[in-house]
């Protein structure tokens, strides 16, 4: 009995030593980011709030001050954060402070990522939209007559193809300024999108399939017991590729061959 007694001993005195341990880790960062927190490449762990706040400051106004480069098929372009006007929201640290408390496990890797905010950026990417802006064209339908060798008219539906515009993407771009800010890495080429047409080649196509068959048979418009005659010609001039449809639709027309 005495023997098993003495093997208890250790037992309970590391099981003492690990709570107590325990206990003065939770006192010990009771105020500061637990281990493995990260705002960017800011790493703030064992920091209190005003701590991580003034460390992450420091980069923040260095990085501010700087100027960045942008390429693009339309040339480069350069961004000066320090007349942005950036500002960073650091009420986000305080709430992610709050939500790791709640955390069950302290060992986690946390990483930060608080909004930045540009409000003078658009006086510098109105001028790069201006610059790398391209409008899109809508596809269209064109109606022209022809004499054949035998002397006899004939009618052509020409298409004249739609082009994709491109257009400076502000919300990259300042998301890309944002990274930049925060880890002191960003992509030095410049965010444009592809702006589709709003009437493409396709629906062109399928509105000439419908038109060629007017060239043999005039379309008839009835409404509450009135009816138009419209040849190809006619529907060209009177054409939004657009509406047409929803005005169909709205005011109840019925095309009829």
């Amino acid at each position: 009995m005495p023997m098993a007694k003495s093997n208890k001993l250790p037992i309970l005195f590391f099981a003492t030593l690990f709570i107590l341990t325990i206990l003065a880790y939770q006192l010990i960062i009771s105020d500061k980011y637990y281990p493995l927190t990260f705002i960017g490449d800011t790493n703030v762990s064992f920091l209190t709030e005003g701590q991580a706040i003034r460390k992450l400051e420091s980069k923040f106004n260095k990085r501010t001050a700087l100027k960045l480069q942008f390429n693009s098929a339309q040339g480069s372009f350069t961004v000066d954060l320090a007349t942005s006007s950036a500002s960073l929201d650091y009420s986000s640290l305080g709430k992610a402070f709050k939500d790791q408390k709640q955390l069950p496990a302290p060992f986690l890797i946390t990483r930060i990522s608080p909004h930045i905010s540009f409000p003078a950026l658009p006086r510098q990417t109105d001028l790069i939209a201006e610059a790398v802006n391209k409008p899109y064209l809508d596809a269209q339908l064109t109606f022209d007559e022809i004499i054949t060798p035998e002397g006899s008219p004939s009618a052509r539906i020409q298409i004249k193809e739609g082009l994709n515009g491109l257009s400076l993407d502000q919300q990259k771009l300042e998301e890309n300024l944002s990274q930049f800010i925060l880890t002191g890495k960003y992509s030095d080429n410049l965010p444009i999108k592809v702006v589709p047409p709003k009437i493409t080649t396709q629906y062109v196509l399928k509105a000439r399939a419908v038109l060629n068959d007017t060239l043999q048979k005039p379309l008839k418009l009835t409404f509450n017991e009135h009816g138009w005659d419209l040849d190809t010609k006619q529907l060209l001039a009177l054409l939004d590729l657009l509406q047409i449809a929803q005005a169909v639709v709205k005011i109840g027309l019925k095309v009829v061959a």
